[in-house]
């Protein structure tokens, strides 16, 4: 008890001490996560279970006021990440998620390490890491829970390619695990892997990179992609000890597409032809068609020919399926000679939109995103067609993106008058 003069209202005060309640809480517990491989992360969870974790668990638990932590400019590791785990255990990984991303400082692998050993609890670790959008410390916690798949996948999300080539090669997917090394130019051991797996057309492209031109000449010739090929043995070293083996391949390459045409020719002027003759021009059929379309107008020589160079000639037959609905987009295809019907297969009964005539192009939406395309194609009567694939459309994009912005301006243009119409057609 103790006794003061309070000066405001000139009397003496006296304050008795309160008695300090010591409170029991409930103890909150815990429950087990399940973990499902197979699960896809792109659908929003990186584990199954925390998109209702907030809801499906008890959360009669003390309350702790993260503003408090938030509003400091400093706090201590220990009480930070203290705070983070706090909210783990209960299952409240929104608040977590929002302290775990406030803090300046990385100090994932510190909570990694203090739930190490707890299974369930590593879990819902890895889902805060992935709403977080720390995707390689959520592959690390996935890594710990033997969840290789989930891992692989996040290193690749996160850039980290040669973690995610080494663990899909854990699992065996060699696929991915050679297109990893690839994109870290490791392209020594993406053309082993390639090879294996029977991937002789990227393995070709690997030898490529790694100047190996006798080599990815030779699988080329043997893919019967004889344009590639002759590009690539003409230019083997004549000290290159594939030489002379370069030259037979050049040979036969002539010999079955018979290629040579002898034309007499009148020359005024004398000269030595012999170095002339011992290379050959790949002529590229149907480039004048293509160099024709509005759809390359702005495209420089060169341009058109580095497009040219990824181009593909299909022919379809009476009622193929060029584009199917509701399917991911494969490319381009610009219709040479022929008609095409465009479907639209919503319905119950296929519905006819229109026909259009050769010189027009379609599919090229999948070029820019990863859309379901919108309508059925389909080839009426005999169809020859150029084909560029989106994968080969942006290894394009990444020598030059000068061809990217014209084509895309192109698309542009295009679109806007498709909707123009569409919009007349409406108003009428």
């Amino acid at each position: 008890m103790s006794t003061f003069f309070d000066p405001i209202t000139g009397k003496m005060v006296t304050i008795k001490p309160q008695k300090l309640i010591k409170q029991n809480k409930p103890k909150s517990k815990i429950k087990k996560l399940t973990l499902d491989l197979d699960d896809d992360i792109d659908e929003g969870e990186v584990l199954q279970g925390a998109e209702v974790i907030t809801s499906r668990f008890d959360k009669r638990v003390e309350s702790v006021n993260n503003s408090k932590i938030l509003d400091k400019k400093f706090v201590s590791k220990g009480k930070y990440i203290d705070y983070i785990i706090h909210y783990l255990k209960n299952r409240n990984l929104e608040k977590a998620c929002e302290t775990y991303s406030h803090s300046q400082d990385d100090i994932g692998f510190l909570l990694i390490n203090r739930l190490s050993g707890s299974k369930p609890y590593l879990k819902v670790l890895a889902n805060m890491f992935y709403r977080s959008r720390d995707w390689n410390k959520a592959a690390a916690v996935c890594e710990q829970i033997d969840a290789y798949e989930k891992a692989a996948m996040l290193y690749e999300k996160g850039d980290d390619y040669y973690m995610a080539a080494e663990t899909y090669l854990k699992v065996k997917n060699n696929q991915k695990a050679a297109k990893m090394f690839e994109k870290l130019q490791n392209y020594s051991k993406a053309v082993l892997i390639y090879k294996k797996i029977g991937n002789l057309l990227k393995a070709a492209e690997m030898l490529e990179k790694l100047d190996k031109l006798f080599e990815a000449g030779e699988i080329y010739f043997k893919l019967n992609s004889y344009k590639k090929a002759m590009d690539l043995l003409q230019k083997v070293d004549v000290l290159n000890e594939n030489y002379k083996k370069a030259q037979l391949l050049i040979n036969k390459i002539i010999e079955e597409n018979n290629k040579e045409i002898d034309v007499d020719i009148e020359i005024d002027v004398e000269v030595d032809k012999t170095e002339d003759n011992k290379s050959y021009v790949s002529v590229m059929e149907g480039f004048n068609y293509l160099s024709s379309l509005p759809l390359f107008s702005e495209l420089s020589l060169k341009e058109l020919k580095d497009l040219y160079s990824i181009t593909e000639t299909i022919k379809f037959e009476q009622g193929d399926r060029i584009i199917t609905q509701d399917t991911e987009g494969e490319g381009l295809f610009i219709i040479r000679n022929g008609q095409i019907d465009i479907i639209d297969e919503k319905g119950e009964i296929p519905k006819h939109i229109v026909t259009l005539p050769s010189g027009v192009h379609v599919g090229e939406m999948s070029l820019v995103d990863d859309s379901k395309t919108s309508a059925t194609v389909i080839s009426r009567g005999d169809v020859l067609a150029f084909k560029i694939s989106k994968e080969e459309f942006n290894k394009l994009l990444e020598k030059d993106d000068r061809i990217a912005r014209k084509i895309y301006l192109v698309f542009i243009q295009t679109l806007s008058k498709r909707l123009r119409e569409t919009n007349e057609k409406v108003k009428k």
